[in-house]
């Protein structure tokens, strides 16, 4: 009876062991940009309205301490996709290079086993021009030209994005007609700032519309689940939700994100469930990163490994109840460097200490300090030499840089300057290096977040003297970041802008002119300098600056197009329209805004400029 019990108990052992290694039919990842762990009410937080994701907690695995490899949304997905950190692949800020070819993707491996695979996403850093399509047989993404804008702070441009309900609503058209084994990517770009949820999550979240705009992608991350659950997907599905990076939300002197190194941007949800293998409702304390995503994926499915050596690890094991071993995240931001001219920055994150390498390095007990109040790099002299030994093995890994020192395809640099935006076509950096260290303009970048939102309320203010007095406060506030920093680009770009904007073209050109005195290569401010000019009707030194720009970065659409404004504005009629005419051949510029500068689109002045006796 003894011997028969024994060998009932190794079967069940054996059907346990053989469940345990059942590979999920189908996968999905969710990223919901800019989220904030300590954001969530499954990671504590006792204000949010997040139960449907609390409930995808309860029901699988929730990592308590996932590190991003870098606050940036672009290269932070590149990096999650790749399996490879940011400086291995040469990106390093939105709008700023492409994904290589040769990198291999999740998407690519799931294609190469015969999965369907599909990317629905929100927001423009992560479209098919830089390269995050490979592998996808459907990327679904901003193609509606009706769909809203959000204001940015990079010279206050506008990019397109997608709201939750639309990114859902195209998911779950595309499940409807799905066939198992499939991939999917979901993106949701909501609670990027400036933070406007729809109602009713805006009334609601008044006080708090940045967990409004969480609590919205909530509720649309609940209709997926719904509907893979209706489908009969949710049980055959390995599921994972997580984020790029998170959000300052002023903590450490930073509205937003891409600077600075700390938690608050670096830490991000991680929630994942594997049916019928993952413990429901547990927890993982371990410190684990999001470049472990990628290995733990093709563990789980059973993918063919990608050639290159993953830095990541798999994390299959934790998802089965296992205990994880300890180790260490790397993360970097050199956003600073290339906006402004600061110093680049690198960190080490431990479960106990954060290391921020720059000349002035700091480091924090997260034990004792987990916001990084006190900095005791002083108190630890060893420590702060051993992790700046780690930061070294990891900047050795440094690859080219994509779109400075490595060259873009150039279909890739058309599209981008389509938008205008600078520094692609890979020229180099526009911004001379200033040796300021990040931390030590926490105030001027406090200053900088305010005034740019008074400025993008400005268009919408109506009464003269509120538009003056707010005009006044905000470049105030300028003035003084230039004052902690006088050679921040940044500032003075956006102090001449908000007085081109109120018609102050004498101040606009000083501010333009102090850029250049330390950024001479520096084509935006090139051309705001231009519009002073051209306001102060001094057309002909307008048109030479327009023309400087160019020929420093051939590839800056927004100097062109503005060169035929300027010619108009000087009586030049002719000379604008066949300057125009030029343009429609040059890749780098969208037609419809050739026409938005003529005031007529040009095939109608084609057609009127040959009739008889014209």
């Amino acid at each position: 009876m003894r011997d028969w019990k024994c060998v009932l108990a190794v079967c069940v052992s054996l059907l346990g062991f053989f469940s345990c290694k059942k590979r999920p039919e189908n996968c999905i990842i969710v990223t919901i940009d800019t989220c904030r762990a300590d954001h969530l009410g499954c990671y504590g937080y006792e204000d949010a309205i997040t139960p449907r994701l609390d409930a995808f907690a309860e029901e699988g695995v929730l990592f308590e301490e996932c590190v991003c490899p870098v606050p940036v949304t672009f290269p932070s997905h590149a990096s999650l996709f790749s399996g490879q950190y940011p400086n291995v692949l040469g990106l390093q800020d939105n709008t700023r290079g492409v994904l290589r070819e040769d990198a291999t993707t999740l998407a690519e491996l799931f294609k190469e086993q015969g999965y369907n695979t599909a990317a629905f996403i929100a927001g423009y850093p992560v479209e098919a021009t830089f390269g995050l399509d490979q592998g996808f047989m459907v990327y679904d993404g901003l193609d509606d030209p009706e769909l809203p804008e959000k204001t940015v702070d990079q010279y206050l441009a506008k990019w397109p994005e997608r709201p939750a309900d639309s990114v859902t609503d195209s998911f779950l058209g595309w499940l409807e007609g799905a066939k198992s084994p499939f991939f999917a990517w979901i993106h949701y770009y909501d609670p990027r700032a400036p933070y406007n949820p729809p109602e009713p999550f805006a009334s609601e979240f008044r006080q708090r519309r940045y967990d409004g705009e969480i609590a919205f992608v909530d509720r649309e991350f609940g209709r997926v689940m719904d509907r893979l659950k209706e489908k009969g997907f949710w049980d055959r599905t390995l599921f994972c939700v997580t984020s790029d990076h998170g959000e300052d939300l002023g903590e450490h002197g930073e509205g937003g994100h891409s600077i600075f190194l700390y938690d608050a941007t670096l830490r991000v949800p991680l929630l994942m469930r594997w049916p019928g293998v993952s413990p429901a409702g547990t927890s993982v304390p371990t410190l684990v990163r999001l470049i472990d995503l990628f290995p733990t994926i093709v563990d789980i499915m059973r993918l063919q490994a990608p050639k290159e050596e993953l830095p990541g690890r798999s994390l299959a094991s934790s998802l089965k109840g296992k205990p994880l071993e300890g180790d260490y995240a790397y993360a970097e931001s050199f956003v600073g460097r290339i906006r402004y001219g600061w110093t680049p920055l690198r960190a080490i994150r431990t479960d106990k200490w954060k290391y921020v390498d720059s000349p002035s390095p700091e480091l924090y007990d997260l034990g004792e300090d987990n916001r990084e109040r006190v900095d005791v790099a002083k108190l630890y002299p060893d420590k702060v030499q051993a992790f700046r030994s780690m930061v070294a093995s990891h900047s050795s890994q440094d690859g080219p840089v994509s779109g400075v020192d490595a060259p873009l395809d150039p279909e890739r640099v058309a599209k981008l300057k389509q938008l205008g935006y600078v520094g692609m076509s890979g020229t180099g950096s526009l911004i001379k290096e200033t040796g300021v260290v990040p931390k030590d303009m926490k105030r001027g970048l406090m200053y900088m977040a305010e005034a740019r939102s008074i400025m993008r309320q400005l268009p919408y203010v109506r009464d003269p003297r509120k538009k003056a007095k707010l005009s006044q406060h905000a470049a105030e506030r300028l003035m003084v970041a230039l004052s902690l920093d006088p050679k921040n680009p940044e500032a003075g770009l956006d102090l001449a802008i908000l007085f081109i904007s109120v018609g102050r073209f004498e101040d606009g050109l000083k501010s333009a002119d102090q850029v250049l005195s330390f950024h001479d290569q520096h084509v935006a401010a090139m051309n705001l300098r231009a519009s002073c000019l051209g306001g102060m009707g001094r057309h002909e030194e307008a048109l030479s600056s327009l023309e400087r720009a160019i020929r420093t970065d051939p590839a800056y659409a927004t100097a062109k197009l503005n060169k035929i404004l300027l010619l108009r504005e000087a009586g030049r009629q002719e000379e604008a329209l066949l300057w125009a005419k030029e343009l429609r051949e040059d890749p780098t510029v969208e037609p419809d805004k050739i026409d938005r500068m003529l005031g007529v689109p040009l095939t109608q002045v084609n057609q009127r400029s040959e009739k008889p006796g014209k």
